[in-house]
């Protein structure tokens, strides 16, 4: 695992150290503190806004990742999983989004600067809508569905993934554990990848909603991948088939 946090305290989340956080990325440049925009996000993995003032509320919580997921373009371990629980608060509405973050600017929410997200729209009434894709303005409707959603978004930059570093920069792939939506994304630029957390939707929405189990993992485990090349992509080959 790269990174993992449970969020299971109270206070400020700005400033707190992830559960869990790989060596390697911080070598990366990468950092186990947690970065978030005032008090709009919690240790608890809570995200209230009031959407009353435009702007304001426009805004990411990230875990830097460095160089790790850039690096690793082109390559045998170019394959992660990100997943994270959107939890509802019942009778309100909102959004609240998770995923990777271009770059390390809290004051901007992954529907501005999101290369590989979820948002979870809630109704008061009529349930959640799911929407998966670089930012949402190029995103995929899922429907909507009740209740709290796990979602899970798997990384591929590697060649195996189709990565040829010309017309095809790897592909990203959402699904979540509420109805048998998939959706498979290919880039057609180089995306960067500098950053994972959650944020807000958008600045003028109210928002009251939670992350909870957040974790970003890579396949194989660093550990594994330093049985060279060639064992790399039969691992890979096998877990793909």
């Amino acid at each position: 695992i790269l990174a993992a946090e449970s969020f299971g305290t109270s206070g400020n989340l700005n400033g707190s150290t992830a559960d869990t956080f790989a060596a390697a990325v911080t070598t990366a440049g990468g950092s186990a503190t947690w970065v978030s925009r005032g008090t709009i996000y919690g240790q608890n993995g809570s995200v209230a806004t009031t959407g009353s003032t435009a702007g304001a509320n426009e805004s990411s919580a990230y875990l830097n990742l460095g160089s790790y997921i850039n690096a690793a373009k082109g390559t045998a371990t170019g394959l992660f999983t990100l997943q994270a629980t959107i939890n509802k608060a019942t009778g309100v509405s909102g959004w609240v989004s998770a995923g990777f973050l271009n770059g390390l600017d809290v004051t901007k929410s992954f529907t501005v600067g999101g290369v590989a997200n979820v948002l979870n729209r809630f109704g008061t009434s009529t349930g959640n809508d799911y929407f998966s894709g670089p930012g949402t303005g190029t995103g995929y409707e899922a429907g909507a569905f009740a209740g709290n959603v796990t979602v899970t978004i798997v990384l591929d930059v590697t060649p195996l993934g189709g990565w040829n570093g010309t017309t095809n920069f790897g592909n990203v792939t959402f699904s979540n554990s509420e109805n048998a939506f998939t959706q498979i994304h290919t880039y057609t630029v180089n995306p960067l990848f500098g950053s994972v957390g959650f944020s807000t939707g958008a600045f003028s929405n109210t928002t009251t909603g939670a992350v909870s189990n957040f974790s970003l993992s890579q396949i194989p485990e660093p550990s594994v991948a330093a049985i060279g090349g060639f064992g790399i992509l039969g691992l890979l080959r096998r877990r793909r088939a």
